[in-house]
This record gives C-alpha cells, sequence and structure tokens, in this order.
C-alpha cells in the first residue's frame, strides 16, 4: 500500500510540474558583464525537447521538425535586426535596454548611431545582445532612433533605421530601513533612519518586547517588501505572540522629489518614552489605501534594541568572559547586571560589572543541553540600558587569521599511541596513553580505562586502570583469531571525563615487505603534449643491500586533476556534463641495475588531448621482490596536453536566490598557470524539463522532455595577465541556468550550470569587522620573559587585549593611537607551548564625524620556547646485529627536565611499518605543537545602526561489523618487540635487551619518555641480517594438487666469494621436487633460484631451507605453511533408527572422496530424531555474525549449556566456554544498541534490523538476564522501551527498525505483515519483562487474530497471554497458531514451516501447554530434515524445542571404543572412523545421525538455486583473461556477477577462495566503477556491500541482493608461478540454504621464476 501511496503522489507530481513547467515565462533576462569585457556570439532559440520514452517513428518527426527549425532560425540569423526592448525602473535611474539578434561589440561608441528626441546626454553600456540607455529620467517619454549602420560584434550592421517610442513609469512606492542592523546606539542620536521613494506619509507601529521574552525569539533584520510584494516572519522570527504595542501613527516624509529616495529619521526614543528592558519591533508601511491590483503597499519591519551597552564575550573550555562597553565613549561600564539565560528562560547565573574587568560565567553553567543550553546574555544597565548577545549565532569568522591547528581534550589531553599500525588477527597490541592537562604536565590522579571498539564500531574489550606512571600507562590487547578485517580503534577514557584520545589500527591479512622503494619526480612542473617525464626509481632490500636485478612495473591512472592552478583555486573546467573517462596506462616492464636503480620515462604519447580539464598522471610504481610481491610507490604528475584551459568562477558558493545578480571570473589559463589573452563566447540558457502523459498502443506511459531556453549571449576580451568577468542582472525565473563559454580560436569550451533558488533567507544583520595588524617577533619566548608583539590599528580607540589557549587566560585594556603601539606580554606557564593573542580595538563614536561605532580584531599565535621540557634520546648501538641473538640496547637521555622518567622502547620490522607509512609516536609535537585557537568570539558591534542620517521627522500619534578465522599459519614472520614500561628514573639512563628473531631486514628502534613536565621520542635504523642472508619465497598458503614455483635466495653481501650448497627439507603435506642446488657468488651478489614443490593432502607443512657456504657460514631457516582445500567443505549426513541392542558402523562411502586430512566423522545417538549436537556445530561453524546468527547461535545455549559438548566440545571448559558464548553474545547486541533502544543488524544505528528481529535480539536479552548473565538493567529497559511501539503494530510509529518491506510480484510479504508478525513476538517479550499491556493482548487476540497469518506470531500472542494468566485466550491463540501450521512467506527470509512448528513447541512447553506439546511431538520428529539443509532460524529453533522435549528425559545408553560424550562421538581421521563400531545398548531404539564433513577432492560442478553467480577475470584495462597464460607480476581484476532468481531481498554472503598464486591488492568500490569516470567503468555499477573482507586466502562479502544483478569486484596480483586450483566463488543465502550458487572451478597457470 505504501508504494501505491507512493505512485500515486509521484504521478500527481510529474502533471504538476509540467503544467508549471509549459507555462515558464518567455521573459529574457538583462546579463551585463564588466567594462574590461568584449562579446560576439550566436543567438539560440527555445530547442524542442529532448524526449525520453518515445517511439522510433515520433522521434524521427521530431527530428524532422526541428531541422525544419532550425534551417529557418539559420536564414532568419543572416540578417543583424533589432528584436525589442525593455526597460529597468530598479535603480535610481530608468535604463532603456534595446535587444539585438546578434551581440554586440562592448568596445564600440554606439552614441553616434542612436538619437533620442527630445535631446538628452546619455550613456551607452553594451552586454551580449542588449544595448542599454543611461541616463534617462522617470515619468517622461522619449523617442529613440536607432540609425542604419549600427554594427554588431561580428561586422553587421543594422540595414535599415527604426524609432521606437519608449515610456517611463515613475518608480514604485519604496519603504524601508536605512542600512543594515539591528542595534541603534542611544546617546547623541538623531533616531531610526528610513528611506522611502515616492511616498508621502509612513505608516509606523512600534512594538516592545520583554526582556523574557527574547530567549524564545530571534533578533534579526526582519524583511522589506515592494509595493505588490509579500513578506512576512514566523516562528521564533515573529514578535507575534509576545508582543505588546506601545505606539502607532503615521509620518510625514519632508523634502520628498519624485522618484529619488529620500532619508528620513523617525525619532524612535521619543516615542518610547522611557526605556524598559526588552527590544522593540517596528514596522513601516505606505500609508496610501484601497491600491487595488497595485498593492499591497511597500512594507518592511525590523527588530530593534537601542542601547548604550555593547557586549564583547569569549567562550573557552574554563567558561564565558563577558566586558560590556559604551558605544559612545567605548569605555567599559561598571554597574552593568548580567545575566546567563537559558533555552527555557531559566537564568543561569548573573553578575554585576566593575567598570574594569570581565565578567566571567564558569564552563559548567555552559555545558547544559536542550533546554538548559545557554542561549543568551542580558545586561541590564544604571540608566535603562538593555542589550542582548546572542549565543546562538556564529562566532565572529576567524578563520583568516591562522587559527587552525590541533583541538586538544579538556581538562585531560590523551596522547595514545601502539608500536606499529598494522597487525594480523591473533596477534597483540601493545597501546599506551599519555594523560596530559592543557599545559602538558602530567595527570597522575585519574582512574579510566582502555577500551577496543571493532570496525563496525561495536565494543571488543574493556580494561580499566586505577593508576598511571607519571600520567603513563599501557595496555595489551590480544586480537581474536577471527578478528574482523578493517580499523580497529584504542580509545582511552577518564572516569568524569569520558574519551581523552584514541588511535586507530588496522587488522588486516598482510605480508611484511622485505625492500624499500623511492620514486622521485617532478611532480610541480605540467608535463605538456609530446613531452616525456623522467622518474627516477630505487630500491634495497631492507637488510642493507641495493635491490639489483628486480622487476618493475608501472601504470598510470589518467583522471581530472582536481585542484589543477593554484592561483585560480575555485574554478570549474569543462562541460558540466560531460564526464572524463578515467584510463589506466600500462608500461613496458623494466629491471633495476646492479645499484638496484632504474630511470622510467613517463610518456602519455596522445592520451587526453581532447580533454577540456586538466589532467593529472597518478603514477605507480611497483618493484616485485624475489618472491613476486610488489612494493609500490607513488607520484602524481600534473598533466595538461591542451595550450589553454577555460575556467569559470561564480561569485556565489551554492545557489543565488531569485532576482540576485550574479557575475562570473572568466580565465584561459595556461599549462603553467598563466592568465592567457584570449576573445572568448559566452552564452546563458536556463534547462527545464515537462512531463506529459501519452498513449502508446493500449498503454498509457510518461515522459520526460528537456527544453534550453536562451537568455543571452555575448563575447568577452581577456589581455594577458587578466581574467575577465560576465554580469548576470537578477534572474526572475527559479530552476536550472548554464553558463557556456567557448573559445572559437582553440575550440575550448567550458560550462558551469547552477541552480536559482526561490530566495535567500534573511538577514541577521551582521557587519564583518575591520582588522588589526599583528606582527610577532621571530624569536619565540620562554616561560618567564615577555613576548614582544607590534598592533598597528586601522584608527585609535580603547584596545582589548585577550591571551587565550583554549581558555581566557589574561584580559588587559590600554589606548592606542594611529600610529599604533609596541606590546610586551609576560609569558606565564599557563601559555604552554604558546598562546593566542586576540585585540579588539574600540572606537569612539562622534554623532557628527562617525555615528557609527566601530571595532577592529586581530589575532596571532605567540609559540612559547619548550625545549627544555622535551628530551633528547640517544640509542647506543651497533648499526648492525646478528640475527638470532641478543641486542642490547643502551638509551641516554639528555635535555629535558632533571626529573624522574618513564619510557617505552620498540624494535618493529619496517617492512610493517612501510605498509601504512608508520611514524614514530612524537608526544612532543602533540604537545608542544600549534594549537588551535579553542575561544569563540561574539559581539555586536557589526549589528549596529546609523542613527544619525537625518533630521528627525515629525509624527503623530492615533488610535487602531564479518567473523571467521583465516589460516592457521602463513610463511611469513611478523618481528615486532616491545619493552613494556621501562623505568628510567632520574640518571636519563636505561638498558632495554630484546632477542632478536631469525630475520633478516631492518627494525626500526622507538623510544617514547616522558617524566611530569617532559616528553620526547627517537627513533634509529638498526640492520639486522646474517653475513649472507637466505630467504625461501612461499605463497601465503597451498591447495591439494597445487605446483608452486617459490624463490629461494642467496645474497652474499660479506663473505667471500665462493660455493653456496642448499638443501630444502619438507615435513607434513607438502614435498620440495627440487630438494638441492649449488651456486657460486661473488661478494655482493645475489642468485634467486626457482624451487619447486607440490601439495597433497590438507593440513600444516614445516619447511626448511639450509645454506652453507665460504667461511664456515652456515644458515637454517624455517618455515610453515599451511595447506587448505580449494573448495568450501561439502557435508554428508546419514540418519537411521537403530534397535536396541544393534551395531552400527559407518558406512564407507560416507568417508570417500574427502582431501586428505580434511576430513571429521561425528556420529549422535537420541531419542529424538533431532540430532542437537550437530544443529549446534552447524551453528557454531557459520563463521559470520549478523544478530540474527549471533542470536541463533547463543539462545539455544541458555538452557541447554551441554549442547557444547554435543558440539564436540568435551573437556572440563565445555560449560565455560558455552557460558563465554552466551555473554559474548550479549555484549554483541548490546554494542549494536542504539540510544533509542534499538539494535543494529550489523552495528549501532544501521536502522537494517526489522522489528521482528529486534524482538527475538531482546527475547535473547530478556532470557539471558533472568539465567543470571550480566544484562544491564538500562540497557534492557531501552530495548523493551524499543519494542513498546513495536507492540503497538502499526509501523508509523517504529523510528529504529526498518519496518519498510520491499514489495514485489515475485513474493507476498508486506509491510502490514511484518507488523502482525512482529507486534505479537514484542508483546510476548514485553510479557516475560513484566512490561506488556494486558489490554493491548487482549485486544490483538479479540480482533486481529484472524489477520496475524504467521502460526509463530499467533503462538508467541498466546504465551503472552499464558504469562500474563489469561490461559483461555491463550489455548484459544495456540488452538489458531496449530491450525496455520504449514504458513508460507517467501518474502520473510526468517519465516519456514519448520521453524514456525519448532518454536510453537518450545512456547506450549514454556507455558505449561502439554496438550500442544503432545500433538506437535510427533509431526515434528517427521519434518525435521538434516542439519546441512536447515536454515539458522530452524536450527535455533529447533534446538529450543530438543530441550522442552528431553528436559528430564535420560540419555541413551551406547556402547563403543570411541570416545565420546553424551550419545556423541568426534572422529577426526578415516582410519580411526573406519573402525568405528556402536552399539545401541539401550531398551528402546534410539536415533542414529552420522555427519561427515570435509573439502572434497574433485572440483564440485556449478550449482544454482533460485540465485546464480558468475566469476570474470580481466585485465585492468577489461580484456578478459586467458587463465593459463597468465605471468607473474599481472594484475586482474576478478568480477563476482550475483544474480537473483527470486525477485526478493537475498541477504547474500559470498565467498570467492583464492589460488595460491594470486594475493588480493585492493577490493573495487562503487566510485572505481561508477558512471563514465571511473577507471573501471566497464565493469559495470560496482555495488557497495555492507561488509567486505580481502583476507590470505579468500574474498568475503556480505550483500543483499533483489531485484537486479550485483557486481562486487577485486583485484589481485599474481605471485608465485605455478599451477593451481581456480576455485569457484560461492553465494549463500544468509538465512535460506536453499538459496545458493557456485561457480565453475578451473585451472590457472602462472608463467614466472621458472628458469
Amino acid at each position: 500500500m505504501r508504494y501505491l501511496q507512493v505512485f500515486i503522489v509521484a504521478a500527481i507530481a510529474i502533471l504538476t510540474v509540467g503544467l508549471v513547467a509549459t507555462n515558464i515565462s518567455q521573459t529574457d533576462t538583462l546579463a551585463s558583464n564588466a567594462p574590461r569585457s568584449s562579446l560576439p556570439s550566436t543567438e539560440e532559440t527555445l530547442t524542442p525537447a529532448q524526449t525520453e520514452n518515445r517511439s522510433a517513428a515520433q522521434q524521427r518527426r521530431i527530428e524532422e521538425r526541428e531541422r525544419a527549425r532550425q534551417a529557418a532560425a539559420a536564414e532568419n540569423e543572416q540578417d543583424f535586426g533589432f528584436l525589442r526592448y525593455r526597460t529597468d525602473t530598479s535603480g535610481a535611474a530608468p535604463l532603456a535596454c534595446l535587444s539585438f539578434s546578434a551581440p554586440l561589440n562592448p568596445e564600440t561608441d554606439y552614441s553616434p548611431y542612436i538619437e533620442v528626441s527630445p535631446k538628452k546626454s546619455l550613456s551607452f553600456s553594451a552586454n551580449g545582445e542588449d544595448l542599454c540607455i543611461g541616463g534617462l529620467t522617470f515619468s517622461e517619454s522619449r523617442q529613440i532612433t536607432l540609425k542604419r549602420g549600427l554594427p554588431a560584434a561580428d561586422g553587421r550592421v543594422l540595414e535599415d533605421a527604426e524609432t521606437i517610442t519608449v515610456d517611463f513609469t515613475d518608480r514604485p512606492p519604496f519603504v524601508g530601513f536605512k542600512g543594515g542592523g539591528v542595534i541603534l546606539p542611544r546617546m547623541d542620536a538623531d533616531g531610526l533612519p528610513i528611506e522611502t521613494v515616492n511616498v508621502d506619509t509612513v505608516k509606523i507601529e512600534v512594538s516592545r518586547i520583554n526582556d523574557r521574552a527574547l530567549a524564545f525569539k530571534r533578533v534579526m533584520e526582519g524583511y522589506t517588501r515592494s509595493q505588490g510584494g509579500y513578506g512576512y516572519l514566523y516562528g521564533e522570527d515573529s514578535p507575534s505572540d509576545v508582543e505588546e504595542e506601545i505606539w502607532s501613527g503615521e509620518m510625514d516624509i519632508e523634502g520628498n522629489v519624485q522618484n529619488a529616495p529620500v532619508i528620513s529619521v523617525f525619532p524612535l526614543e521619543e516615542v518610547i518614552g522611557e526605556l524598559e528592558p526588552g527590544a522593540y519591533f517596528v514596522t513601516l508601511e505606505d500609508a496610501r489605501e484601497n491600491l487595488g491590483q497595485e498593492g499591497p503597499p511597500a512594507k518592511a519591519a525590523r527588530w530593534i534594541i537601542t542601547t548604550d551597552l555593547a557586549l564583547t564575550s569569549y567562550w573557552g573550555e574554563t567558561g564565558l568572559d563577558v566586558v560590556v562597553r559604551s558605544l559612545q565613549t567605548a569605555k567599559q561600564v561598571g554597574n552593568v547586571r548580567l545575566q546567563l539565560i537559558a533555552q527555557n528562560n531559566e537564568v543561569l547565573a548573573q553578575a554585576s560589572t566593575d567598570g574594569s574587568r570581565a565578567v566571567h560565567f564558569d564552563a559548567p553553567l555552559l555545558e547544559g543541553e536542550g533546554n538548559l543550553r545557554p542561549r543568551m546574555i542580558a545586561a541590564f544597565g544604571p540608566r535603562g540600558d538593555f542589550a542582548i548577545l546572542d549565543l546562538d549565532r556564529a562566532p565572529i569568522d576567524l578563520s583568516s587569521e591562522n587559527i587552525d591547528g590541533r583541538t586538544p581534550n579538556f581538562p585531560v589531553d590523551g596522547f595514545v599511541y601502539t608500536e606499529r599500525g598494522i597487525y594480523r588477527p591473533g596477534e597483540v597490541v601493545h597501546a599506551t596513553a599519555l594523560l596530559r592537562d592543557d599545559a602538558a604536565r602530567a595527570i597522575t590522579d585519574r582512574t579510566g580505562r582502555f577500551v577496543v571498539y571493532r570496525p563496525n564500531g561495536m565494543e571488543a574489550t574493556r580494561l580499566a586502570f586505577e593508576e598511571t606512571q607519571l600520567g603513563g600507562v599501557t595496555f595489551d590487547y590480544e586480537l581474536p583469531k577471527t578478528a574482523a578485517r578493517g580499523i580497529w580503534t584504542v580509545a582511552v577514557e577518564v572516569d568524569g571525563i569520558g574519551e581523552v584520545g584514541r588511535r586507530n589500527v588496522s587488522v588486516e591479512d598482510f605480508v611484511p615487505q622485505r625492500i624499500r622503494v623511492d620514486v622521485e619526480a617532478d611532480t610541480e612542473t605540467p608535463l605538456l603534449a609530446g613531452d616525456v617525464r623522467e622518474v627516477d626509481v630505487s630500491a634495497d632490500f631492507l637488510y642493507g643491500a641495493p635491490g639489483a636485478g628486480l622487476e618493475v612495473q608501472t601504470e598510470a591512472r589518467l583522471e581530472v586533476d582536481p585542484s589543477p592552478f593554484d592561483a585560480f583555486e575555485g574554478y570549474a573546467f569543462g562541460v558540466f556534463d560531460e564526464v572524463f573517462g578515467q584510463e589506466i596506462i600500462e608500461f613496458d616492464d623494466q629491471m633495476t641495475d646492479g645499484a638496484g636503480n632504474i630511470t622510467l620515462a613517463l610518456d602519455p604519447q596522445d592520451r587526453g588531448i581532447d580533454a577540456d580539464r586538466p589532467l593529472r598522471l597518478r603514477t605507480v610504481v611497483s618493484v616485485l621482490e624475489p618472491g613476486g610481491r610488489a612494493v609500490s610507490d607513488s607520484v602524481i604528475v600534473p598533466y595538461r596536453p591542451k595550450d589553454a584551459y577555460l575556467g569559470v568562477k561564480p561569485d556565489f558558493s551554492y545557489s543565488p536566490s531569485q532576482n540576485e545578480p550574479v557575475s562570473f571570473d572568466i580565465a584561459s589559463i595556461s599549462p603553467r598557470g598563466e592568465a592567457l589573452a584570449a576573445d572568448v563566447e559566452w552564452r546563458l540558457v536556463q534547462v527545464y524539463y515537462t512531463y506529459d502523459w501519452y498513449k502508446d498502443g493500449e498503454a498509457w506511459r510518461w515522459r520526460r522532455s528537456r527544453y534550453v531556453k536562451e537568455i543571452n549571449q555575448g563575447s568577452l576580451s581577456m589581455v594577458a595577465g587578466e581574467t575577465g568577468e560576465v554580469s548576470v542582472d537578477a534572474l526572475e525565473e527559479y530552476g536550472d541556468y548554464r553558463l557556456i563559454v567557448t573559445n572559437p580560436e582553440t575550440e575550448n569550451e567550458t560550462s558551469f550550470q547552477f541552480w536559482v533558488g526561490w530566495g535567500g533567507q534573511a538577514s541577521e544583520g551582521v557587519e564583518a569587522p575591520d582588522r588589526v595588524r599583528l606582527t610577532v617577533s621571530d624569536q619565540a619566548p620562554a616561560t618567564g620573559e615577555q613576548a614582544k608583539l607590534t598592533l598597528l590599528p586601522p584608527y585609535a580607540g580603547e584596545a582589548q587585549i585577550v591571551i587565550a589557549t583554549d581558555k581566557v587566560l589574561s584580559v588587559s585594556y590600554q589606548s592606542v593611537g594611529e600610529e599604533g603601539t609596541e606590546l610586551s606580554l609576560p609569558v606565564t606557564t599557563e601559555w604552554g607551548e604558546g598562546a593566542y593573542v586576540m585585540v579588539t580595538v574600540f572606537s569612539e563614536r562622534d554623532a557628527m564625524e562617525q555615528p557609527k561605532p566601530r571595532r577592529a580584531v586581530g589575532v596571532t599565535y605567540v609559540p612559547v620556547e619548550t625545549s627544555e621540557r622535551v628530551f633528547d634520546i640517544e640509542f647506543e648501538i651497533e648499526d648492525l646485529v646478528r640475527p638470532r641473538t641478543q641486542a642490547l640496547i643502551d638509551i641516554e637521555l639528555s635535555e629535558g627536565p632533571r626529573e624522574p622518567v618513564y619510557m617505552t622502547v620498540a624494535a618493529v620490522d619496517e617492512g610493517i611499518l612501510q605498509l601504512t607509512k608508520y611514524q614514530t609516536p612524537d608526544p612532543a609535537s602533540w604537545y608542544f605543537g600549534k594549537k588551535a585557537l579553542g575561544v569563540d568570539l561574539y559581539d555586536d558591534y557589526g549589528r549596529l545602526l546609523d542613527p544619525n542620517m537625518a533630521a528627525p521627522g515629525d509624527i503623530r500619534s492615533g488610535g487602531d561489523q564479518l567473523g571467521g578465522e583465516g589460516l592457521s599459519v602463513v610463511p611469513t614472520k611478523t618481528v615486532a618487540l616491545w619493552s613494556g614500561m621501562v623505568d628510567v628514573g632520574r640518571n636519563g639512563r636505561a638498558t632495554v635487551r630484546f632477542d632478536i628473531p631469525d630475520f633478516n631486514g631492518e627494525l626500526r628502534l622507538m623510544a617514547v619518555a616522558w617524566s611530569a613536565n617532559g616528553v620526547g621520542s627517537a627513533d634509529k635504523a638498526l640492520t639486522v641480517r646474517d653475513e649472507a642472508p637466505v630467504e625461501l619465497s612461499l605463497p601465503r598458503f597451498l591447495a591439494p594438487g597445487d605446483e608452486a614455483i617459490a624463490t629461494a635466495s642467496i645474497d652474499n653481501i660479506e663473505l667471500s666469494s665462493g660455493s653456496f650448497d642448499a638443501q630444502l627439507v619438507a615435513n607434513g603435506p607438502v614435498n620440495f621436487l627440487t630438494e638441492t642446488f649449488e651456486t657460486s657468488l661473488q661478494q655482493g651478489q645475489r642468485t634467486d633460484e626457482p624451487v619447486r614443490l607440490t601439495a597433497s593432502e590438507e593440513g600444516i607443512a614445516d619447511l626448511s631451507i639450509g645454506v652453507e657456504g665460504p667461511e664456515n657460514f652456515s644458515v637454517d631457516r624455517s618455515y610453515q605453511i599451511q595447506v587448505r582445500s580449494g573448495f568450501l567443505p561439502e557435508t554428508r549426513i546419514e540418519k537411521t533408527l537403530l534397535a536396541a541392542g544393534a551395531n552400527y558402523s559407518i558406512p564407507p562411502a560416507l568417508l570417500t572422496g574427502f582431501v586428505p586430512g580434511s576430513e571429521e566423522a561425528v556420529v549422535s545417538f537420541s531419542a529424538l530424531p533431532i540430532d542437537a549436537g550437530s544443529l549446534y556445530a552447524s551453528l557454531a561453524r557459520y563463521p559470520y555474525g549478523c544478530t540474527e546468527q549471533i542470536t541463533s547461535r547463543a539462545m539455544p545455549l541458555l538452557y541447554a549449556e551441554q549442547l557444547a559438548v554435543l558440539a564436540g566440545e568435551a573437556d572440563d571448559e565445555a560449560e565455560g566456554r558455552a557460558r563465554r558464548t552466551v555473554q559474548e553474545a550479549v555484549n554483541s547486541l548490546l554494542n549494536r544498541q542504539s540510544p533509542d533502544g534499538a539494535i543494529g543488524l550489523w552495528r549501532e544505528g544501521d536502522r537494517n534490523a526489522s522489528p521482528w528481529l529486534g524482538a527475538y535480539a531482546t527475547d535473547f536479552l530478556v532470557r539471558a538476564k533472568e539465567a543470571g548473565y550480566t544484562v544491564p538493567t538500562e540497557a534492557l529497559n531501552r530495548a523493551l522501551g524499543a519494542l513498546a511501539d513495536v507492540s503497538q503494530g502499526e509501523a508509523w510509529r517504529v523510528y529504529g527498525y526498518d519496518t519498510d518491506v520491499w514489495e514485489s510480484r515475485w513474493h507476498q510479504d508486506t509491510e502490514d505483515k511484518l507488523m502482525k508478525r512482529s507486534a505479537p513476538y514484542a508483546l510476548y517479550v514485553l510479557a516475560k519483562a513484566g512490561e506488556a499491556d494486558v489490554s493491548r493482548l487482549r485486544y490483538m487476540h479479540d480482533r486481529e487474530l484472524n489477520q496475524i497469518l504467521s502460526p509463530l506470531a499467533r503462538a508467541q500472542l498466546g504465551a503472552g497471554l499464558a504469562l500474563l494468566g489469561d490461559r483461555s485466550r491463550a489455548v484459544s491463540a495456540f488452538e489458531a497458531a496449530i491450525d496455520a501450521v504449514g504458513y508460507s512467506n517467501d518474502g520473510d527470509y526468517y519465516q519456514t514451516a519448520l521453524r514456525d512448528l519448532a518454536g510453537i513447541l518450545s512456547l506450549a512447553a514454556e507455558v505449561d501447554m502439554t496438550d500442544v506439546v503432545e500433538q506437535l511431538s510427533p509431526r515434528l520428529g517427521a519434518d525435521v530434515p538434516d542439519a546441512a539443509e536447515l536454515t539458522t532460524q530452524e536450527k535455533a529453533f529447533l534446538l529450543l524445542a530438543w530441550n522442552a522435549l528431553t528436559d528430564g528425559q535420560p540419555r541413551p545408553t551406547i556402547e563403543s571404543s570411541e570416545d565420546g560424550a553424551e550419545g556423541r562421538y568426534v572422529i577426526e581421521d578415516v582410519a580411526s572412523a573406519r573402525e568405528a563400531s556402536f552399539t545401541n545398548a539401550s531398551d528402546a531404539p534410539v536415533w542414529q545421525t552420522t555427519f561427515v564433513r570435509g573439502a572434497p577432492q574433485e572440483p564440485p560442478g556449478a550449482a544454482s538455486s533460485e540465485f546464480s553467480v558468475s566469476k570474470d577475470v580481466f585485465t585492468l584495462t577489461g580484456s578478459r583473461v586467458d587463465l593459463d597464460e597468465v605471468e607473474r607480476g599481472d594484475r586482474l581484476v576478478i568480477r563476482l556477477t550475483l544474480n537473483p532468481e527470486q525477485r526478493r531481498t537475498n541477504p547474500m554472503i559470498v565467498e570467492d577462495m583464492l589460488p595460491a598464486g594470486l594475493e588480493i591488492e585492493g577490493v573495487l568500490s562503487y566510485a572505481d566503477g561508477s558512471g563514465e569516470d571511473g577507471a573501471f567503468s566497464w565493469l559495470g555499477e560496482i555495488q557497495t556491500a555492507k561488509t567486505a573482507e580481502a583476507r590470505d586466502d579468500r574474498f568475503v562479502a556480505a550483500i543483499d541482493v533483489r531485484e537486479d544483478s550485483q557486481i562486487l569486484a577485486y583485484v589481485v596480483r599474481a605471485v608465485t608461478a605455478g599451477e593451481f586450483v581456480f576455485p569457484g566463488a560461492v553465494a549463500e543465502d544468509m538465512y535460506r540454504p536453499d538459496v545458493y550458487a557456485r561457480s565453475p572451478a578451473e585451472r590457472l597457470t602462472i608463467a614466472g621464476n621458472d628458469g
């Protein structure tokens, strides 16, 4: 129904827009350009629609008409002639604008060609096709003769003279306030300035708004409307609901001159009388009446505050400082009562000024939220003066004053660091936090905690700390082996404050780099067409040898340069709606020389030469390590293949308003960024659309038609070094406009499209301040010294000098002259590492010379010398150490304060740090670097009116988050050594010992030290290597049947020349085909030998390479590699009824066809045909975790902790693990809970969970709390509160859950059905928690039971009624549930008939409906298929039913030689499984279930069930790849196309296993394939998955697939040569096991280092 309503509304909107658009006025709008412009162009009339959805015949007829129209238009355009004229009376003098059929030349003197009668001195302005004549007057008629020969810009002339009569009417009447602002100075003031035109008498109304009402209003400029126009205020801008009229009357306008503006002054103070606190609202209106169709009369309204008080405030971390001055004298005013007022009008605090210093309001007063948030400062002066400072307004913009920097936390500033930036799952994160105050001194008396967040924002763990060591505290966290890949966060919270610091780290399946690559090129000079840019590349092994003889690959992405010219920031280039298609350019592979260097030639040839936009080449250079992995570096080279680029820059930031003049800067720019001379043409057009219906055969269809209307055109001449300008007078019609600029000589074109809106917002009347110039001495002062500054104001006055950081430190005052002064300011410890000096100069007010008070503002930063607080750290260790030794590192601290010091030291593989460009932690820069100004400046000087513009007038008074483990091992080592916290003491010396592992590379030593007052850090490169480093480069894994070519490298760096003998040994499922080799190496020579190896079965292999060489050199390196199947596991199940005394053995057919080492057999026995152990084992094995799956996995464990035993975890820790599983599930769900109580599907606030799923998750939380698990009461109450809305059964009430149902003819689910199954569940959960409304339950039973189609929902309604004691209705509801069993809704992917049956049975058992249990139990046993065929919902509810049916029942007695428990036997090898025998020693038959799982030996074929998936492989440029012809180093794109057969929501998990020779380099996003500009647009539109991960051996994603095909894609590199299995991609529905697909498996051959 919702979609039908949306369709009807859309249809009405389409018809309405069509009617409006077809009646758009054809009125031309004047455009004018600056005097330096020059103009030619052509005229374009209204073009027919470019129509969508038309038939071919219709389109041909339209095109024929268009050709005929264009031919006629072309013929007309041969003649140059006068078309029409219009008058412009909006200015002080009228204009007559004549429009011609072609542009005019603005540099031509047109006075000889124009004759006016009666004669008058005139001015002429040519702009595009318009010639505007000035010097005319209102209320007169003139004859204008256009003489023969009047020239156009292109040389054509007017063939015949023409005479026209131009009549000017009077200017329309106008009333308004002269000048901006809302504050009227009271002293020596004539009154309120009023401007009128053609108005004799003004009707005036004055109202007062009490000061107590101003908290709910916004004092602003109001509005001004012309005669016949409209203007109004509403809401907080309107005083209508709080004003009290105090005066109304009329004022005659003296000296009124027809059609001329007249300034009068309304003596506001005279009519007010005695001043009272508050504001005034003044309304002006033309007093004429009975205007008829010309009305309503001109009118203006404005808020006014008349006062002599001016408020200036500074809002920082410690509070608000307020200074009150006199507008008249600029001096401070004493005895002024200040009130801090909240949003709800409550007075938060009050204080009085003493006339010599600022009043301070403490920070806690400013921290209120909602109604207690500060709204304004109200000032009550001794003479009745009243003023307010609106704290809701934006502070004064000081962004041009260089106030940027880091914003510190207050009052605790935390610096958090880790020893590296990237980790593998299962590794330990070492984190340290330093806690300091705003002066960077240690905070030692605070407690807090470390909190770790997963990539989806869920909390993973937290650990409290009770004390710090001089403000430092460390924390170690072991990442789970199933850790989600992505960005994790380590945050530090302090009690009573909250989070004070955080650090992000990546968790990925990474491999450390072995080489360092540096790429250098000229990135400043643009690369021109035909030029070649040299790119210098150097490669070195991290263990200190040159990267000689390494393969170098280069590619460049040709793309638009987003910021091409520094001097032309904000300019747009190229045609607005043309997309530049990015292109990837691949260059020939090359090799580094003996020193590891090479110079590349970057030559784009003729690519991009037709682009009107400046381009750049994002160039990536990859150097392949001996093992095939790439290490890359990049440079961005500006590319300018054109001789000139046309740029357009508007004078508005987003969208101009109707009737608002706009202008554009035009520039022709050279490739090097210089403004060129150019003659360009421009056109301004309006683009709009109409919508209409038409009949196509028997069907009605709608279409959209696009129209382009010419507004104006012209030409512009620009001289070298300058830009031009096109100015456009007010555009009267709203809609899309486009300015098109072309250069006929170069054929360049640029266009800029913009929207003209309905109108701008009312102004608050704020005027930017003048500027004070401040200069600071180059020598930074130290604490205790004086900071020297020079102050140069724009005028003399009173200077207010504020020293501020994130708070106001001091305020001082002095008088300054126009010549300026020198300031000497004492630097205190509060300045910390530096402070801002904010100077405001206030001028006196002079009623004659300067009636409007002024103020000027200046800000500068003064850094403080902090070297005495920074430690200088030196490492005392040789630059080279050997692996497999202990390194003693002596560390000495100098400089810095002499006091106790703590320190951490890390030694991390530089190849790991390079992956994230990790920077050594630098607390000195963090604490002593420049920080952002944390104080906001507010004042009202920018809102002042001039009260002395004329003499007062006479007045008259009168009446009226994916999981899953990765590989067990990888053949690379992570080297990251960590000291923990080291107590250095006072002597500044410490020794750290590290055991150096078997590793060749570079370690970066990093030390971070801190004391009570100082900090410091340092690093040092430490080379680790053998005399001749040996490395075996292996793939990350292998699959059975793979044959890989690894690389064995020996680099003779230090030994004398000689022979090296290598022996390779393998233990486990991998065999070396190359077992030995011998090579002779000179000193400094390296060899990379191909080594063949094969994998036979699953398991972990131990590999080693031993090398002996000259000088008794000997080394033995060891590695582990995992062999895992290239195919996802296959499950086989057999279920039989075993008679009493009968024997059972596993049939051999169940155990054959699996990869050796991958098999697992489970035999279980149960009195029921429900194999609970297998059910739970399959649930627990499912690796991914949305909210439904987490809940389904944990819910059964609440009542049957022995399930963990049944799942094969038979040990003493089984029940403990079960409880941990439940508690982790509780924590995971609560980490997905939003403040409104709703629980997300993947993460907090994602609103992807349905209300039914919310009830399911909350049901689990309620049960968990009952079972004694930790479920915080507040969190549970919030979850129940969210369910209270769901229980009402109306979708519009539900906020935190997704009630939208993607309705389709392919399934029958609807929003109503969703709510009809969600509300009963919500009521049941609320009843369990004691929170349900029994009347709502009864109403739903009595009125809506038959409308509830779901049998489970009926049973939940019955269970809720039973819990509340209404057994009769409960029985009725359960009977209705039994009647509905068998119901199916394929749009509800949680629902199946079996799930409903099991759920009804478990609910009936829960509320003691024994007759229902007895009735349904036989049906349950007959309906249960194998576990592999069940949904997660079916498994969870079956386990709940199993628990209900077996509660208190004895277990079967089974005799067997195998170890087992609770009737379940897990056998991990095939030989044992074949020998296993079981005997039923019970007195009754038992159900036996055999579950065998393993990787298939033969590649499984393609499969499809209600879904299909295809897998394609391409080069980076879109060519298909032959899998038999891939070479090592190739980069490939793998595209997965997902195709649903059922048009419904299919929540799919996609798992694409990698062949061992490939490694993922990146996952492509929507932007990579979107539109025509993505570099991979040839792939089609790439979807953004809900979550996606690139792992060592697979790509995994979760994505919803509905009606259309979806594309996922990722980039891989061929790293290892050999022959590998190329698995098919697998897609599985997360909830419906019968929806799945698999693409076919193939073989992949990678050629490369095979000798």
